[in-house]
């Protein structure tokens, strides 16, 4: 039972989805623990955006890889890694404006 999940299709998959869940959980921490004025109407809303965009880089990137298979060189499969790093900072960076 084990072998056939640990060889399944999709493992990497649902692999892949760690790093967004770990970046969205960090940044509701960065934003719970920001002072942020009319914190009720904005908190929410941002981990809520911030969490969605994550998650829609790697649903693109999955529809890439399905679109061109094996015609993407190997730099380019994980470009979505470094996206992901960027996008997590520049949230960093929008919390903290909102809390100056």
């Amino acid at each position: 039972m084990l072998n056939k999940i640990l060889n399944s299709k999709y493992l990497p998959y649902l692999g892949e989805l760690i790093l967004p869940t770990i970046l969205s959980s960090l940044f509701a921490f960065f934003v719970y623990s920001v002072e942020i004025d009319s914190y009720d109407y904005y908190g929410d809303e941002i981990i809520f955006a911030f969490s969605s965009l994550l998650f829609f880089i790697v649903l693109v990137e999955w529809f890439r890889r399905r679109k061109y298979k094996n015609e993407s060189p190997y730099l380019i499969r994980y470009l979505y890694v470094p996206i992901l790093v960027i996008a997590f900072l520049l949230g960093i960076w929008y919390v903290n404006m909102l809390a100056q």
